[in-house]
């Protein structure tokens, strides 16, 4: 069966549901590979494009993320289950002109599991993808091998939202064939090795992720709400402002600011008088958008971190750097703020 075909999605894949067709299960391959990359979900949005059966839907939601399950077709099992606790399903078929009305927008995970082959127009789907992928996301593909399918029903890589990273056999058995993971991350992510110290990103790299992340959020508006403490961990519970001691008139810097929401906290909340820096012009603005540029207690300063810290004359009583990577290594900053500062 080829895509040409395919005229009715619906149709063809109903009749095929219907008719008591099931296709290959999840293999332990697969759920070992989307363990190691991408993670427990936390909560975070998933979209299953395809989710026929809901097999691949169910797992992602007992990794922990809060999942949508999409397919063209009623009849798929998946849409026949009730919705329950971070499983919804929806549907309506992904290559239509107009976009699915899901209940989100942004996806930390997109998954298409056996589905990619038979996609008419890849370029426009993986468009799509692109247009509902969060920034920093993954869009994870499993499809037969490449030399196994005839040159329309395999990935363009130069369409794909990112390139790949993961191209890894899962094995699908005799009816289908084996099959290639494809793990697949926004352009600038791609990560160097430093010998046993883990994966980080380059300085230029990782300044050039920060504008795009700036710029994706400048294009839809988007702001994170205003912070009532701040918050040193990405989950909640941990330490608050009272591990900078009594800032009140104290001299803090802000290292990689971002939208600034720290620093406007610390400065209303405590009286302290911030310099909030962050070396992405995208990132600076939407801290000029989001607070005035004449907010009481607040300076903000649009430069790389060392370069400021360098050319700074007066000494800082406080520095901070909250969840971020400020495009530098701490080994880069720290001896410099110490140089400059006070305590």
């Amino acid at each position: 069966m080829t895509t040409d075909e395919i005229d009715n999605p619906a149709a063809y894949w109903g009749r095929l549901w219907a008719s008591g067709r099931r296709y290959s299960p999840l293999t332990d391959a697969e759920t070992a590979l989307l363990a190691r990359y991408t993670g427990p979900g936390r909560g975070r949005l998933a979209l299953d494009i395809g989710c026929g059966d809901g097999a691949l839907t169910r797992h992602l939601a007992h990794l922990g993320y809060e999942v949508t399950g999409l397919d063209c077709t009623s009849v798929a099992p998946a849409l026949a289950e009730p919705t329950a606790g971070p499983v919804q399903y929806c549907c309506a078929d992904i290559e239509a002109t107009q976009p699915p009305s899901l209940p989100q927008r942004a996806f930390a995970l997109i998954t298409a599991r056996l589905l990619f082959a038979f996609i008419k127009d890849k370029p426009s789907f993986l468009d799509r993808v692109r247009s509902l992928l969060d920034f920093g996301g993954v869009f994870w593909v499993v499809t037969p091998m490449a030399d196994r399918l005839p040159p329309r029903a395999r990935i363009d890589w130069d369409h794909a939202p990112g390139r790949g990273v993961v191209d890894q056999p899962v094995g699908h058995g005799p009816r289908h064939g084996p099959g290639d993971a494809a793990l697949l991350r926004p352009p600038g992510l791609e990560r160097r090795r430093h010998g046993d110290k883990g994966a980080r990103m380059s300085d230029t790299a990782d300044h050039e992720v920060w504008k795009d992340f700036g710029r994706y959020h400048l294009d839809r508006g988007t702001n994170p709400p205003e912070p009532q403490r701040a918050n040193w961990t990405f989950w909640d519970g941990g330490p608050g402002d009272e591990v900078l001691g009594d800032l009140a008139g104290r001299r803090v810097l802000d290292i990689g600011s971002g939208t600034g929401r720290y620093a406007v906290h610390l400065a209303r909340a405590h009286g302290a008088v911030i310099d909030a820096v962050d070396g992405s012009p995208t990132q600076h603005q939407r801290a000029l958008d989001r607070s005035s540029k004449d907010e009481p207690g607040v300076r903000f300063i649009l430069a790389d971190i060392l370069e400021h810290l360098r050319q700074e004359t007066e000494p800082y009583d406080v520095a901070y750097r909250a969840r971020t990577r400020s495009c530098r290594s701490l080994s880069a900053v720290v001896p410099v703020v110490s140089a400059v500062s006070s305590c």
